[in-house]
């Protein structure tokens, strides 16, 4: 085969093969359009907690309130709760959000987010000491999804569990 022949044919190999590509594209594009017109389920299940899926573009205020039980401390510890959410610390625990023994050792905590439908709400209750987190109550972390258009508020509670 001539050194043309051969060029010739390397080049309607990959002008095959981007057809094959843009094809597999077209394709992919035409599936996530469709998704996108599908309506959502009406409900699903989400550790325990039924919720509509949807998307908003605007957060909503949500009031939240969180409890623990069995939340024994010692002088000086606290329990909190730190989530992906800018009230509950973003992630960082030792800016989370800070709850009260309401009825000793049960603790609990009433705060209002803002929460795009659809969207979950990922959260740890944890033990904090001089300002510093010690051990986390539940792990894989709790999450909640908000329901589109009904739900105004969420309540969570979890008890704690020694080690």
């Amino acid at each position: 085969m001539s050194e043309t022949t051969r060029q010739h044919t390397s080049y309607d190999e990959g002008k095959q093969e981007l057809k094959l590509l843009s094809d597999k594209m077209t394709d992919i594009e035409k599936r996530i359009e469709a998704l996108r017109s599908f309506p959502p389920p009406s409900s699903s299940k989400e550790n325990g907690t039924s919720a509509k899926i949807s998307t908003s573009s605007t957060p909503r205020p949500l009031s939240v309130k969180f409890t623990i039980n069995n939340g024994k401390t010692v002088t000086g510890q606290y329990l909190y709760v730190v989530g992906d959410n800018a009230k509950l610390g973003d992630g960082k625990e030792t800016q989370g959000f800070r709850l009260a023994p309401t009825s000793y050792p049960t603790w609990s905590g009433e705060t209002t987010i803002d929460l795009f439908d659809g969207h979950p709400l990922k959260f740890k209750y944890y033990k904090m000491f001089e300002g510093k987190p010690e051990t986390v109550v539940n792990d894989p972390e709790c999450s909640f999804t908000v329901t589109p258009g009904s739900n105004s508020s969420f309540s969570h509670e979890a008890t704690w569990k020694s080690a």
